[in-house]
């Protein structure tokens, strides 16, 4: 994410706080908190690869890969649970027919969770390899061993 979308990005966020929730202290709080998850991608394109990494880019980078794979993990297993309970607690005795496509999705958005979780994404978003590629080398970057 470059610097001018970005601040676009703060921009419509800012727009769509205001109109919505007014000027009181919780839009500010959720304006914060958009501001600085938009910030992430724009800070790490900001570093140079090649340089090694500061102590405040390791402690960054730590703290968003937990809070990713937080968010990711629970995302997943509450995907994967619906799609369990979809299955196995049938109320209105719908033949499996009537409900594989939902199954399916929920199972499929579960794994992919799942996998942003563990791996994140590359900067070819259509590539898997290159997301494993990223995961090795930010591993290595910041002396991770999870």
């Amino acid at each position: 994410m470059n610097t001018p979308t970005y601040f676009g990005f703060l921009t419509l966020v800012g727009v769509g706080v205001l109109y919505f929730g007014g000027v009181n202290t919780s839009t500010f709080l959720v304006f914060l908190l958009a501001a600085g998850l938009g910030a992430v991608p724009w800070y790490f394109e900001t570093r140079d690869r090649n340089a090694p990494p500061s102590l405040a880019e390791i402690v960054f980078a730590t703290f968003w890969l937990w809070l990713r794979r937080l968010v990711s993990f629970g995302m997943g297993s509450y995907f994967l649970f619906g799609a369990f309970t979809t299955v196995m607690s049938n109320p209105q005795k719908k033949s499996f027919d009537d409900m594989w496509l939902t199954t399916l999705a929920l199972a499929a958005g579960g794994l992919c969770f799942l996998y942003l979780g563990y791996f994140g994404q590359g900067h070819k978003r259509s590539e898997l390899q290159d997301d494993i590629r990223l995961h090795a080398e930010n591993k290595k970057r910041y002396r991770w061993w999870f």
